[in-house]
């Protein structure tokens, strides 16, 4: 048998991993992170209003698009810090 060596086209790669296929799939996954994370939050609050502690968003590296799941408000940030939420939905 031949050996058989490739080049890797590093441009593409990098023009592959800001793709919006590439977004829309670290999106999706984000966005299911952070849903499973608002479903298990356990913090009760006070104040009866009840607007979403976690969120997901695309954000850009250098070289790829990077999905994430955050604590978006106060509250949020305090129960990832008590329950560790976050980590939780990621399983």
């Amino acid at each position: 048998m031949a050996k058989a060596t490739f080049k890797l086209n590093v441009s593409g790669v990098r023009a592959l991993m800001k793709s919006e296929a590439v977004g829309a799939m670290l999106m999706e996954h984000a966005e299911e992170t952070a849903e499973v994370a608002e479903a298990s939050a356990d913090l009760d609050t006070t104040l009866g209003i009840r607007e979403p502690m976690y969120a997901a968003y695309l954000d850009e590296g250098r070289y790829t698009l990077i999905g994430k799941a955050v604590a978006s408000t106060k509250y949020g940030r305090i129960d990832n810090k008590r329950n560790g939420t976050l980590l939780k939905s990621l399983r």
